[in-house]
C-alpha cells in the first residue's frame, strides 16, 4: 500500500474506518477545527486506515478537508463525509446547526446538504446522551418526517445513515428505508431491550441495511 505524497510503503492491506467523527474541540474557531482534523485524518492514514467516513461535524469543515485531499492539497485517506447532521431543535448534535422539525424543513436540510458536497446523510433518528436531559430512549422524528428526508436524499443519489439507540427509532428506520444504523443499541423507555422489535427490524431487513455497533451515543 502506498500512501500518497510520500515515499512510503506499507506491507498491510488497506483498511477502511466506518463510524470516525475527525472534528473535536467545538468551540475553536473554524481554523483551529479544520487544522485539528487534518491532523486526526493523517494520524489514522498512519494506522494504516485508507477509506474514512465521517458521520457529521460542523458547518463544511470535513467537506473542505475531503476536497483538499481529493485535489492533492492535503495528505490523508479517502472521504465520505456527511457534513451537518440533521436533527431536531434540542435534539442530539443540534450544535452543529442543521435543525429541522417539520417535514418541509428536513427536505431543505436534506438539499442544503447535497448543495455543500455531502456523500451522504447523516440524520439523528433519537436522542443522544451528550447533554443531561436529553430523551435517548425515544425517536427525535415521527415516521412520516423521516420518511420524507429518505425519499428526497434517495431522489438525490445520497444514502442515509440514521443515528439510533432505542428501539422505536430501530423500527422506524429500518421502515423508512435508511441506509444505516448507527449505533445500533436497544434502549427502550423500561431500560431494557424489545426482542420484538428486534424481530420486526430484521423482517423489515430484506433490503440492504448496514450496521455499525459502538458503544458511544
Amino acid at each position: 500500500m502506498h500512501v500518497h505524497g510520500t515515499s512510503h510503503v506499507l506491507d498491510a492491506p488497506p483498511l477502511p474506518d466506518a463510524r470516525p467523527q475527525v472534528t473535536e474541540w467545538l468551540n475553536d474557531p473554524d481554523h483551529l477545527i479544520y487544522t485539528r482534523a487534518i491532523w486526526n485524518v493523517q494520524r489514522a492514514l498512519r494506522t494504516g486506515v485508507t477509506s474514512l467516513r465521517d458521520c457529521g461535524g460542523p458547518r463544511a469543515i470535513t467537506i473542505w478537508l475531503r476536497d483538499a485531499i481529493n485535489q492533492g492539497l492535503r495528505i490523508g485517506p479517502r472521504m465520505w463525509v456527511a457534513g451537518q447532521p440533521v436533527t431536531t431543535t434540542a435534539g442530539h448534535l443540534d450544535f452543529f446547526g442543521q435543525v429541522t422539525d417539520t417535514r418541509g424543513e428536513v427536505v431543505e436540510a436534506v438539499r442544503r446538504q447535497v448543495q455543500a458536497g455531502a456523500d451522504f446523510i447523516k440524520v439523528c433518528a433519537k436522542g443522544g446522551g451528550m447533554r443531561p436531559g436529553r430523551n435517548w430512549r425515544r425517536p427525535q422524528y415521527p415516521a412520516e418526517e423521516l420518511k420524507a428526508l429518505v425519499e428526497d436524499a434517495h431522489q438525490l443519489r445520497r444514502t442515509v445513515a440514521a443515528h439510533t439507540l432505542c428501539t422505536e427509532g430501530m423500527r422506524i428506520v429500518v421502515e423508512v428505508g435508511c441506509d444505516t444504523i448507527e449505533h445500533c443499541a436497544w434502549y427502550s423507555e423500561n431500560g431494557g431491550g424489545d426482542s420484538g422489535c428486534r424481530s420486526r427490524s430484521r423482517a423489515g431487513g430484506q433490503r440492504s441495511l448496514r450496521v455499525t455497533c459502538d458503544r458511544s451515543g
